[in-house]
């Protein structure tokens, strides 16, 4: 995969873009590390993609955050909110639009154009449709981020989603997702200290994470065991990197906090 910039200085630099208002919402739905972008940039290099990746990593920033203000309004007190209603809901509109013109660029990829653009607009339909009929918001928001950052480096790699490997990327994404929103915590989430006798493990090829032990950590090693047995049909070097992967957030957690699952 060709060599980039950092995720998080595009996405920076994307969202200084914006109107006060709206980038006062960008930066209360945004956590410091694009931690789903980053999953989609190293699931696109572990399946070989070689053409540029920051585009639609960005994209899949914007879509969490877009998902965020679409059931945070169901699931937090009005006084928690950066903004009212209705400049919540705008902001939320926005990014889904930049959330297209990012991942849009790839004009010289039309057959990735073809069949990104569907799995977009799919991702925010079910947005909708299970923010209604269930009560873990945030974990809605988590799984179909999660789901759509493995499906995105899929359609980059020229995986066919009509395919069984395709179907396999979208459900080990939902479960790595979760995972993920359990490392780094939705916006005004409660959150709980790590556990203070965690300690680093050693490299390892499955994905079982680091927190395994503590409430949070087993809910984490319980995803990625459920997202190993999606992966491994798919690619056993892919297994692997995930693996790296949460590992090193794993650890980097330890420094600060973890959200407890619902």
């Amino acid at each position: 995969m060709v060599s980039e910039e950092p995720i998080s200085t595009k996405l920076q630099a994307r969202i200084q873009q914006l109107q006060p208002e709206t980038r006062r919402v960008a930066t209360w739905a945004m956590p410091p590390a694009p931690l789903f972008g980053e999953l989609c940039s190293l699931t696109a290099g572990a399946l070989g993609v070689e053409q540029p990746v920051i585009d639609p990593a960005v994209s899949v920033e914007f879509f969490r955050a877009f998902g965020l203000t679409r059931v945070s309004l169901l699931s937090q007190p009005t006084s928690q909110h950066p903004a009212d209603a209705s400049a919540l809901l705008l902001a939320g509109d926005q990014f889904l639009s930049i959330c297209f013109e990012q991942f849009t660029r790839h004009k010289d990829h039309p057959t990735t154009l073809m069949t990104g653009v569907p799995t977009l607009v799919s991702a925010a339909q079910l947005i909708g449709i299970r923010h209604s009929a269930e009560t873990l918001h945030e974990t809605v928001v988590a799984a179909e981020t999660g789901s759509l950052a493995l499906a995105l480096a899929g359609v980059l790699a020229g995986i066919d989603p009509s395919t069984d490997k395709y179907t396999q990327l979208q459900q080990a994404g939902s479960h790595l997702g979760i995972a993920l929103a359990s490392l780094q915590p939705e916006p005004n989430a409660a959150v709980s200290q790590a556990a203070a006798n965690k300690q680093p493990q050693p490299h390892r090829t499955a994905l079982v994470g680091s927190l395994s032990g503590t409430d949070s950590g087993d809910r984490i090693s319980n995803r990625l065991m459920a997202a190993e047995d999606h992966l491994v049909s798919v690619s056993p070097t892919l297994a692997s990197a995930l693996a790296d992967f949460f590992d090193q957030r794993s650890m980097n957690s330890s420094q600060g906090i973890v959200r407890d699952n619902p």
